[in-house]
């Protein structure tokens, strides 16, 4: 934690405030620091402002990812944060992954049936108007 020309601790210049005790520096930073690195605050570049408790996951902001959240804003909210958007993709993303799977699942187990001839479809009936259709 940096220093006041008296030794002191350091206080935060947009609000006036010296820290508290160090077990609680960074919730205190995270709600009231918003000075940066090069002024003096430690911890105020990496935790100023963090929405949720949960943990980050970093995303290379790459050309495909760009025209993903360019497309999907249209959708979902226009003045979006692009986070919001990324976990908007993310979580239909993982959605219609499943759907597929179940689709692929239904797909196969009606294969079998055909085969099986327990599908109930009226593969005669279909053969005729085959041949009606294309003669």
């Amino acid at each position: 934690m940096g220093r006041a020309p008296d030794g002191g601790p350091k206080e935060c210049h947009s609000r006036g405030m010296a820290p508290p005790d160090p077990g609680r520096l960074k919730l205190w930073v995270v709600q009231n620091c918003h000075m940066t690195m090069q002024t003096g605050c430690p911890l105020a570049g990496t935790l100023s402002g963090m929405p949720s408790r949960h943990p980050r996951i970093q995303v290379p902001n790459d050309p495909e990812l760009r025209r993903a959240i360019s497309r999907a804003r249209e959708f979902l909210a226009p003045r979006a944060a692009e986070s919001q958007i990324v976990r908007a993709l993310a979580l239909r993303g993982a959605e219609a992954l499943e759907s597929d799977e179940e689709e692929s699942r239904q797909a196969r187990k009606f294969l079998v049936e055909v085969a099986e001839g327990t599908s109930g479809l009226d593969l005669d009936g279909l053969r005729t108007a085959r041949e009606r259709a294309w003669h």
